[in-house]
């Protein structure tokens, strides 16, 4: 009878090709699986250094800062689309669009206006300025748009504009004062003290406030009527003050004399006008001329022309 090895035709000492010796084929078996297994381990642990090589290149400063342009350059271009597509014009009109039938149906919309502060403007003046109607809805209404409106008004000084939820919008104004009116360009202004033109005028009419002309005059009056209201017997003479040449005054009386006054000292050249003899009769010589400009003395002169020809008929 062969033995096993024999059958088998190798001996127990033999060797295989790979130069590993075995004395039996479980042997044999149990090797060749060591050796694959610890190939496959290798290979496995080659993947893993390859891996963690590769993820450490990609977190390195330059590949981020390469990426983190390559994702701002994609953002902007997207924003740029969106923008010049419209697509946010379009959803902001949609929004206000939704927001305006919503209120409408809430029944938000401008029953009342309310209106403080106001002297010679009507109600009907100031609503025009605002730009707002009973009925509107108040979803996209905007007070400060509607304030500057109301400032834009030469008797406005100051303006509030407020929205009163559900149905007002309170008005609060602070008008100028009227003061004088400004003769200049063929027409008449009414201005406050400091030269704001009040409300405009074609025509040339009658009023109670001082009748003021030349460049410059609405911003120089102050002093000057303030210091004529002191003299009340010579404030009713005049009819007109004319800024002249940028520096003074000259008075022209009703019946056409006319007073020249100096730059400067205005209530003491009035008081030594008001001490002379007969004062009151010679404003009432048409082409007589009283030159107050000398602080020693007064000159009397006639000139050819009366000054009431100078001055509108009012």
């Amino acid at each position: 009878m062969q033995s096993l090895s024999t059958l088998f035709g190798r001996s127990t000492s033999q060797r295989g090709e790979n130069g590993q010796t075995w004395h039996n084929g479980q042997t044999w078996h149990n090797e060749k699986i060591g050796h694959n297994e610890k190939v496959e381990h290798n290979e496995r642990i080659g993947r893993q250094k390859t891996f963690k090589a590769s993820y450490q290149e990609l977190r390195s400063p330059s590949r981020l800062r390469g990426a983190g342009g390559l994702v701002a350059v994609v953002f902007a271009l997207i924003l740029v689309g969106l923008f010049t597509g419209g697509f946010f014009e379009r959803v902001s009109l949609f929004v206000a669009d939704l927001a305006e039938n919503g209120l409408l149906r809430a029944g938000v919309t401008l029953q009342e206006v309310r209106i403080k502060g106001q002297l010679s403007l009507s109600d009907a003046q100031i609503i025009k300025a605002l730009g707002i109607r009973t009925g509107q809805s108040l979803a996209g209404f905007d007070a400060h748009q509607a304030q500057r409106k109301l400032s834009a008004l030469g008797q406005v000084k100051t303006a509030r504009v407020m929205r009163l939820l559900p149905s007002t919008v309170l008005v609060e104004i602070t008008e100028r004062r009227p003061f004088a009116r400004w003769l200049h360009d063929g027409q008449i202004d009414l201005v406050d003290k400091s030269g704001v033109i009040l409300s405009k005028s074609s025509r040339i009419e009658k009023s109670a406030f001082p009748l003021i002309a030349g460049e410059g005059a609405a911003e120089q009056a102050a002093q000057l009527i303030r210091l004529l209201s002191v003299h009340e017997a010579l404030a009713k003479r005049i009819k007109m003050a004319e800024w002249v040449e940028h520096y003074r005054w000259n008075l022209h009386a009703r019946n056409g004399a006319v007073i020249q006054l100096p730059p400067a000292n205005l209530a003491l050249s009035l008081a030594r006008l008001i001490s002379l003899p007969d004062w009151q009769a010679m404003l009432e010589r048409p082409r007589l001329v009283v030159d107050m400009r000398s602080a020693q003395q007064a000159f009397v002169r006639e000139r050819r022309v009366s000054s009431s020809r100078l001055v509108p008929r009012i």
